[in-house]
């Protein structure tokens, strides 16, 4: 009995998706009261979400179906891994305000009170801030070390392992002193005149503490500027890219 349902399932799909809507309409509106149960939506919201799925189901989302199904699972299997990807998308771009990402917000992910939303918003933004610092090419390892700074990340032997065969003791040693245990009290400025040694004696150069700290907030910027989007959609501000920062290197 499945298999002949399937049979005429792919059919519809083909030939007349509109009635293959309707007759998946339960698979929608179970997969959206899934959400609600969890929080993403208010009960009131549910026919507009219901609403909101097929509108995407019908504009982009059938057609990509009859493009890639290949029949390895019931259709209608496959359709409710969409339906519940299509409402993924809407609790995203519900959870995208520039509010969302606010200082208030990032300083206390951690509480109880935290709705599903806000927690869905966080942890895309802290994917978003992987994939930048994947993004670094030749001067990764160096751009997270200053990061981990800025962030006034504690750091341990594991931020040294690039370093510690390449004849850098003293620094090395300078560098434990000052990062290895809480120095969320120590200046941005005192932070670089120890970390500008490192890597002077690295690149074999002597530039200044604060030529290290214009290059790290050129980073930052460029962070704020990426991640803000154009036109602005965020607000993240040198704050907010502090926090997520320490956020993302605690959790990773």
């Amino acid at each position: 009995m499945s298999e002949n349902r399937n049979i005429e399932e792919l059919r519809l799909l083909h030939e007349h998706p509109d009635q293959l809507m309707t007759r998946y309409q339960s698979i929608v509106e179970t997969v959206v009261a899934g959400f609600i149960r969890r929080g993403f939506f208010d009960y009131t919201e549910k026919m507009d979400v219901v609403q909101n799925v097929n509108t995407l189901l019908l504009e982009k989302k059938l057609d990509k179906i009859k493009e890639h199904f290949n029949g390895s699972v019931y259709l209608r299997t496959y359709f409710s891994k969409v339906v519940y990807n299509s409402c993924l998308e809407l609790t995203r771009k519900k959870a995208r305000q520039p509010i969302i990402t606010g200082e208030e917000l990032l300083q206390n992910e951690t509480a109880r009170d935290l709705n599903p939303e806000q927690q869905l918003a966080i942890k895309d933004e802290l994917k978003r801030v992987e994939a930048l610092l994947k993004g670094f090419g030749k001067k990764k390892a160096k751009s997270i070390f200053c990061l981990k700074l800025f962030a006034k990340k504690w750091l341990d032997e594991s931020d040294l392992e690039d370093y510690n065969k390449l004849g850098l003791n003293e620094e090395l040693a300078m560098i434990r002193a000052s990062f290895f245990e809480n120095y969320e009290g120590l200046p941005d400025k005192a932070a670089y005149e120890v970390a500008v040694l490192l890597f002077n004696k690295l690149e074999k150069k002597s530039n200044s503490a604060d030529s290290l700290r214009k290059w790290v907030n050129a980073i930052v910027d460029n962070m704020i500027s990426l991640l803000n989007g154009e036109p602005p959609v965020y607000h993240h501000t040198r704050d907010t890219i502090r926090i997520l920062l320490q956020m993302y290197f605690t959790k990773s």
